[in-house]
């Protein structure tokens, strides 16, 4: 069983990688790319990836030509997961060439709604077919090894990073999504069995001016021994991050996702129907953000002349004891104009962009042209097949939309 076997790689990486693992490597124009591990070469210190390509390496190694006059995927905005397209090219890389983890996910996948503006996030709805030149609308791939099919792993470092991470995230929202009334407007999320990869993952790549502070804490341990109940108390390093400056916000936002410091003061209620028992069942309460509503918002600023307490975000660990403080201090904003400034210098907006401008035709896993979805595009013909295998020609496809456009 190849997936079982894994290898870590030490500082600066920080990772465990195995068969099935996805990650981002070095290439010769400096810019990481995203494969996907099939083989791990323990002797040679080697992996074979599968390559997942952006749209501009799709045209690097299709040729624009190819691709002229079509999108496979639409346009999204900064904050959104990218989309990359799965491929079955392979190549062999040392494992020196690995720069760190990306969580790659099919674009159905529920786990993506979670994870907006989260650093090292992808999503996938097609595959390229090299050797026949077509691409396919379908899931193609598993997001980690523990969910290969009769897959032997219960978890694996992938997906316990990932669970971990969306777990703090959580946690932060629910804290600032409250209706407290208290003056101070601070609240501290306390998280326990916070491995230190996933820490070091946190912290890394901090910008320069966000300094690490070290102090000594005392830390509380009790059991019992035979018949003893023992109390200890220890001394443990403590680090420490604040976050306070505007500059501080692109990083907290790669950690957090989009919306990082931002919570509602009107409370969600999801309810699951009268004697509903199906453990598949998903309930969801939906409120769109309005300028009208009370929020929370950690503001970033460089000086508040009216508090005597800076409010920002201060991370807290101990990696001895793997727990994990986080101390906000909101604001609590009832004015539009300054939820708006809030949004705006997060590069939030509650407007979807435009793609009226781009005259290509959109290919897309959930387009559906003559009532039909597109199942599979061959490049070299020049050709779109269903899902009930008709075929028709992108030129038809052209003339349909500029016929139910015009």
């Amino acid at each position: 069983m190849s997936h079982l076997t894994s290898l870590f790689l030490p500082e600066p990486v920080n990772m465990y990688i195995s068969a099935n693992t996805f990650i981002q490597y070095a290439t010769e124009n400096a810019v990481p790319a995203i494969g996907l591990i099939t083989n791990l070469d323990m002797n040679q210190r080697t992996v074979t990836i599968r390559r997942f390509m952006t749209w501009n390496e799709l045209n690097v190694t299709l040729g624009e030509e190819v691709l002229r006059d079509i999108t496979l995927w639409p346009k999204l905005n900064n904050n959104q997961a990218p989309f990359i397209c799965d491929t079955d090219i392979c190549c062999i890389i040392p494992v020196e060439l690995i720069i760190g983890i990306a969580f790659v996910f099919h674009i159905n996948d529920p786990t993506l709604q979670q994870m907006q503006g989260m650093r090292n996030t992808y999503q996938v709805s097609s595959k390229l077919v090299r050797e026949t030149m077509t691409i396919h609308h379908c899931k193609s791939f598993d997001s980690f090894p523990s969910t290969m099919p009769n897959s032997l792993l219960p978890t694996c470092f992938p997906s316990s990073l990932l669970k971990e991470l969306l777990q703090i995230k959580q946690k932060v929202q629910i804290c600032l999504s409250t209706k407290s009334l208290k003056d101070k407007y601070s609240t501290t999320c306390h998280i326990d069995n916070v491995n230190l990869l996933t820490w070091i993952y946190m912290i890394r790549n901090r910008p320069n001016n966000i300094a690490m502070q070290q102090k000594l804490v005392v830390t509380k341990t009790t059991f019992f021994e035979k018949d003893y109940y023992i109390q200890e108390k220890k001394r443990c390093k403590q680090q420490i991050i604040e976050l306070h400056l505007p500059d501080h916000i692109p990083f907290f936002q790669s950690i957090f996702g989009t919306f990082a410091g931002v919570g509602i003061r009107k409370l969600l209620k999801s309810t699951f129907p009268k004697n509903c028992r199906d453990t598949t069942t998903r309930v969801r309460c939906a409120n769109k953000i309005t300028v009208h509503d009370e929020h929370n918002v950690v503001p970033f600023e460089e000086d508040c002349e009216n508090e005597y307490v800076k409010r920002g975000v201060v991370l807290k660990y101990i990696a001895e004891q793997q727990h994990l403080t986080i101390l906000l201090r909101y604001r609590k904003i009832i004015s539009p104009v300054e939820l708006l400034r809030q949004l705006e210098i997060r590069n939030i907006t509650l407007i979807e962009d435009d793609d009226g401008d781009d005259q290509r035709i959109p290919l897309h896993s959930d387009i559906k042209v003559f009532s039909k979805a597109i199942h599979m595009i061959n490049l070299q013909n020049r050709t779109v097949q269903f899902y009930d295998q008709s075929i028709v020609t992108i030129n038809d496809v052209i003339q349909e939309f500029q016929r139910l456009y015009d």
